[in-house]
């Protein structure tokens, strides 16, 4: 079970600094970062 919630909180993150990054750029060029 830890390990299952160190995942969805390595996800969150990945998913978190991909939004922003995409919220900065504003270019559909970042989605493929993501």
């Amino acid at each position: 079970m830890e390990s299952l919630r160190l995942r969805s909180v390595e996800l969150g993150f990945s998913f978190f600094v991909g939004a922003l990054t995409i919220h900065l750029s504003n270019d559909r060029h970042w989605y493929f970062v993501v």
